[in-house]
């Protein structure tokens, strides 16, 4: 039997682990915000550009909304508002864990799938909300 041998992980730098820090309280201060504002309007404006010049949803419309009602449980309303918002909320749990643990432990954990993981969720996230938007332009479906 071939055994794998994986390299011992990175030592990161001061530099790093400050990066680490902060990516991990950025996505916690993120968390914090959207289960304290109003989830049917976190935001005091529309921020959607697209949407104001056309009238017509973009690709991410109702994002915001339906990662904070993620937050607070309630996975229908985050479907009805955007399918996608489920998974970004895992995402960002999921990314400021791991750059907790390796702003913590002064290393890097498989420097290799992060990368990976952080391109594959972007191109998921936008296939995902690529067809979410065909979708909801052809039915005629507002959020």
């Amino acid at each position: 039997m071939i055994r794998e041998v994986l390299a011992p992980p990175a030592v990161l730098t001061s530099a790093a682990r400050w990066a680490r820090g902060r990516q991990a309280a950025v996505a916690g201060l993120l968390l914090v915000a959207g289960a304290l504002v109003d989830p049917d309007q976190p935001l005091a404006f529309d921020v959607c550009f697209w949407h104001r010049l056309t009238g017509l949803p973009c690709l991410t419309c109702g994002m915001t909304r339906s990662v904070c009602h993620a937050i607070r449980g309630d996975w229908a309303g985050s479907v009805a508002l955007h399918p996608a918002g489920i998974l970004v909320l895992a995402g960002l749990v999921g990314w400021m864990l791991w750059s907790a643990v390796e702003a913590w432990r002064g290393e890097s954990i498989r420097a290799d799938i992060r990368a990976l993981a952080a391109v594959s969720l972007l191109r998921a996230g936008f296939a995902a909300s690529a067809v979410i938007w065909v979708v909801r332009l052809v039915t005629g479906i507002a959020v």
